[in-house]
Parts: C-alpha cells; sequence; structure tokens
C-alpha cells in the first residue's frame, strides 16, 4: 500500500501499533504498519520516527519519497 500525503498540515504517526495518518488533529486514515510499501508526501508534510519504526519493523523495505529526494529505509535485522 502507499501512503500519499498531499497538501498541508498533513502528518503520518504511530499510535497502538498503527500507523495514522492526520490532518491537524484529526484522524483521517489509519492502518497495519505490514501494509505500508511506499510513503510519498507532497508539500509540508512530515511522518515521525516512530511510525517509521514501526514499518521498518514490519517490512523489508520501504520506500520514502519527498519531492526531489528519495530514501529507502532497511530494517536492522541484526536487533532480531
Amino acid at each position: 500500500m502507499k501512503i500519499i500525503i498531499q497538501g498541508y498540515n498533513k502528518s503520518i504517526h504511530k499510535k497502538n501499533n498503527q500507523i495514522i495518518v492526520k490532518e491537524k488533529e484529526d484522524t483521517i486514515y489509519k492502518t497495519s504498519p505490514k501494509k505500508v510499501t511506499d510513503i510519498l508526501i507532497i508539500g509540508k508534510g512530515y511522518i515521525t520516527f516512530d511510525a517509521l519504526t514501526l514499518i521498518a519493523k514490519k517490512q523489508h523495505t520501504i520506500n520514502f519519497n519527498k519531492l526531489l529526494w528519495t530514501i529507502r529505509l532497511h530494517p536492522d535485522k541484526s536487533k532480531r
């Protein structure tokens, strides 16, 4: 599943082992971290490190894109 954050005042958080997409203080979407494969942020949005860590623990690779740069996150398997 690809999460797309477009516009302003949107963010991705972790809550109770779920990934939460918020607009300001309102939750607009919830999903399991196992389903997240890609994250795209267009505009002024952000993701918390807790959310990234939770997704990385459940996935082999996450594609994270923000405008002109791309980060590919791999979980540290030595800690498992």
